[in-house]
């Protein structure tokens, strides 16, 4: 697990043209130890994080409030994006994210 960490701290201590990472989860499960310490270890470089839980649809709305929830709560009421590739569900939500963060990049860069 230290071999990872470090490959993850040097890969994002690198590029500072990163301005947002996409943490995925799957919706259908608890968050594992990896996700957790992928979160903290991305909040300890400073990276901002937006977490997208994916396979939405194989849920029914309420197990869908109910996993949100849950996700959120485990990673420190971090918005959760509830998504779907097959419904299509969330992916505009995420699209608008990664939008607004590259265009607040380019106008910082811009100034």
């Amino acid at each position: 697990m230290q071999q990872w960490k470090r490959l993850i701290e040097q890969y994002f201590q690198k590029r500072e043209s990163i301005v947002l990472a996409v943490q995925i989860v799957d919706s259908r499960m608890p968050p594992t130890k990896s996700d957790l310490q992928l979160s903290e270890w991305l909040e300890r470089l400073g990276i901002p994080c937006m977490l997208v839980a994916t396979k939405s649809d194989k849920l029914s709305n309420n197990q869908q409030r109910e996993q949100s929830r849950v996700i959120s709560k485990s990673f420190g009421g971090q918005p959760v994006v509830m998504s779907s590739a097959k419904t299509g569900a969330g992916c505009n939500e995420v699209w608008k994210r990664v939008l607004q963060a590259t265009a607040v990049e380019s106008s910082r860069n811009n100034h």
